[in-house]
C-alpha cells in the first residue's frame, strides 16, 4: 500500500492556518461481492457445495425440472396467468360476501379450495360459455348495451 502526502488546509474560527502536512494512507476498495467472482480452489468454501448442487441440479431435459417450471415460482398451475381487472365496489362486496357463503356451505375438507381466483374463473366462464351460446341475447351483452346507453 502506497502512502501519500497530502496538503492540509483547515480553516478554524475563520482564520486561514498555515498549510500543514498530513499523511493518508490510500486503502484498497472492494466489493463485498469480489470473493464471489474471484477464482477460488472448491476447498476454499465447503458449505457453498450444497448449493452449487442445489442451483445447478436437473437439466431441461429433466421431467422434475420441467415440472417446477411449468408450475411456476408460486406454485400456480401452468395453465394459469395472473390478470389484474377493476370490479365495482358492488360486485367486490358481493364477491367477498359470495365466498363467505361458500365457506360455510362446502363440507370442512374443501374450505381451503374456495377462492376468490376460483369463483371469479368459474363466474366468468359461466358468463362468457352463455355469451357464446347465446350471443346478443346474453346478459352481458345485454347488460354492455343498457350501461351504453344509460352513459
Amino acid at each position: 500500500m502506497d502512502m501519500q502526502e497530502i496538503d492540509f488546509d483547515p480553516i478554524v474560527e475563520n482564520k486561514r492556518q498555515p498549510a500543514m502536512k498530513r499523511t493518508r494512507t490510500c486503502v484498497e476498495k472492494r466489493s463485498v461481492f469480489d470473493d464471489l467472482f474471484e477464482e477460488s480452489g472448491a476447498d476454499s468454501f465447503p458449505e457453498l457445495e450444497g448449493l452449487r448442487e442445489f442451483v445447478y441440479r436437473g437439466s431441461p431435459n429433466d421431467e422434475s425440472a420441467r415440472s417446477m417450471k411449468e408450475e411456476g415460482r408460486n406454485g400456480n398451475p401452468a395453465g394459469k396467468k395472473k390478470a389484474t381487472y377493476y370490479l365495482s365496489e358492488k360486485v367486490l362486496v358481493e364477491l367477498f360476501d359470495a365466498k363467505a357463503k361458500i365457506r360455510i356451505l362446502v363440507p370442512p375438507s374443501l374450505k381451503s379450495k374456495v377462492s376468490m381466483s376460483r369463483i371469479v374463473d368459474y363466474a366468468v366462464g359461466a358468463i362468457l360459455e352463455e355469451f357464446n351460446s347465446a350471443g346478443r341475447r346474453s346478459d352481458l351483452f345485454q347488460q354492455i348495451i343498457e350501461d351504453d346507453k344509460r352513459s
